[in-house]
């Protein structure tokens, strides 16, 4: 299966949120209820994806249906594709408002122990605020501020 002509051109974000929002509903019609369209609208949306991939996503019966293997392969790396379109749009929307951003510190994990960041001694001309407190992989204190327009 070459990617360009079997998959780039034909597999769409718009399916694959229509076959996530089939499978956490667990039938068809709840799912085209819940998104607005119709059910043939959803129907023809797997369908469409099924043939492209040449796999069966959804195994289906009178009690609704269960993705195949494929289809749980297909959404478990869909649901990676839609959480990184999700940090795009959050790092849009931060460039794009001058008022918020992100602050990140980094230190030693001794060196973070022993010390309190500004938001913990706060002052009253500050307009930053504290939005969360994390330890990243290399083990360094990722502090994350936002600005806060007062």
């Amino acid at each position: 299966m070459q990617w360009k002509d079997r998959i780039g051109r034909r597999l769409k974000l718009q399916d694959m949120h229509i076959l996530l929002a089939t499978v956490e509903s667990g039938s068809m019609a709840r799912a085209a209820e819940q998104l607005a369209i119709s059910q043939p609208v959803v129907s023809r949306s797997i369908a469409s994806l099924e043939h492209t991939l040449g796999v069966r996503l959804l195994d289906r019966s009178r009690s609704g249906i269960e993705p195949t293997i494929y289809g749980r392969a297909l959404l478990a790396h869909g649901l990676a594709a839609f959480n990184e379109l999700k940090q795009g749009v959050k790092a849009i929307e931060s460039l794009a408002d001058p008022t918020t951003g992100e602050l990140r510190i980094g230190s030693t994990e001794p060196m973070a122990a022993g010390s309190k960041p500004p938001a913990q001694r706060p002052r009253q001309d500050s307009n930053l605020r504290p939005s969360d407190y994390k330890f990243d992989r290399s083990r360094a204190l990722t502090v994350a501020w936002a600005v806060a327009v007062l």
